[in-house]
């Protein structure tokens, strides 16, 4: 029988005070990623530090679908953490939590993953969300995904948080981004007339540190 294909993303972005670093990645690799992944409609969960952009860390969760997160399962965790959880997450700093819904693909992508990965989180002018979206999904991402090293790109529209667009492009670099290839296909098609119109954009060039998959 075939997985279930991820139709919905949590997201979470953190900074951790410096003299914390060492027990913070160890909670997060030995028990709490364990932990999420354990629950049912969890897929994917994936951790990554920031060579580019803020906060340092990141992590991506793919899901089912987005109500998952209000199923008993998770709700229980979530509302019952464990000592050491309740401890890390009170270090917590610029914290940012997200819930996203799938919206387009393109490409292939694998449970496995890839070692880095592009964020680009960004909103968009009202007036201009209908021309936004065709060339996101038309120009912009078929364009990038065919430069060298790019395997595949997700969109994401928020269910709750901000900014509303998430777009994730796996990498087989993080020096992709900075080619001569990649200027040139982001820059093609409509984006001379979108690019005006984009607010709030947050862009993050990540290392994957660990991940478990089902």
């Amino acid at each position: 029988m075939a997985s279930p294909q991820p139709k919905g993303l949590l997201t979470a972005w953190m900074n951790i005070p410096p003299d914390y670093e060492e027990e913070f990645n160890r909670w997060y690799n030995t028990e709490h990623l364990q932990e999420r992944i354990s629950i049912p409609g969890f897929l994917t969960a994936r951790r990554y530090l920031s060579l580019e952009g803020k906060p340092k860390y990141f992590a991506l969760y793919e899901l089912e679908e987005p109500g998952v997160l209000s199923r008993e399962s998770y709700q229980k965790v979530l509302q019952n953490p464990t000592p050491w959880s309740q401890k890390t997450m009170a270090l917590f700093q610029d914290f940012v939590r997200n819930i996203y819904e799938e919206i387009f693909s393109y490409g292939p992508s694998s449970r496995e993953g890839a070692p880095y990965v592009l964020t680009v989180r960004v909103d968009v002018s009202p007036e201009k969300e209908d021309e936004f979206n065709a060339w996101y999904n038309e120009d912009h991402i078929p364009a990038l995904v065919k430069v060298e090293g790019v395997r595949s790109a997700k969109r994401y529209r928020a269910v709750e948080g901000t900014p509303k667009y998430l777009a994730v492009y796996e990498l087989e670099s993080p020096e992709i981004p900075k080619s001569e290839a990649w200027a040139k296909a982001r820059d093609f098609g409509r984006t001379s007339l979108i690019w005006p119109y984009l607010q709030n954009l947050q862009r993050n060039v990540g290392k994957l540190l660990f991940q478990l998959y089902k």
